[in-house]
């Protein structure tokens, strides 16, 4: 089975208006998307089986990627209680945001020739379950 990013396509992005930064440098695009359907930890086994990598960092709404094929990649729960004091009250309001918060994929900014291999992850992210929001796909 091709990795996702060997099924990226390179046609499906405009180019940026402006490819380089003032200092001549490529210029990079972060990414956010955000969906429901899926938990965190699922979301992190759909990247790593595509993208590569390897569980970095994980704590009770956030987990972190790295070595993937487009760099590091935190996936978190998309609520203010995710920053607030541990203990048994945000852990039952994060269980219980599960059901209504979306998650946020977050990239570190890439290349625009790594973008569709982000289009790719969508993809497979839709294929596992992800469910669009009104400000996501």
């Amino acid at each position: 089975m091709p990795s996702l990013a060997d099924s990226a396509r390179a046609d499906r992005f405009l180019p940026l208006p402006q490819g380089r930064t003032e200092a001549g440098a490529p210029r990079r695009t972060g990414v956010e998307i955000e969906f429901g359907g899926l938990h965190e930890d699922r979301v992190a086994e759909v990247v790593v089986a595509g993208l590569g990598g390897h569980v970095a960092r994980r704590d009770a709404n956030t987990v972190t990627l790295e070595g993937t094929d487009i760099g590091t990649v935190e996936i978190l729960l998309d609520t203010k209680f995710r920053k607030s004091d541990p203990g048994p009250v945000r852990a039952a309001l994060l269980d219980w945001a599960r059901s209504v918060v979306p998650v946020e994929l977050v990239t570190a900014p890439l290349p625009f020739e790594d973008l569709p291999k982000v289009e790719a992850l969508r993809a497979a992210l839709r294929e596992a379950g992800a469910s669009g929001t009104r400000r996501g796909a």
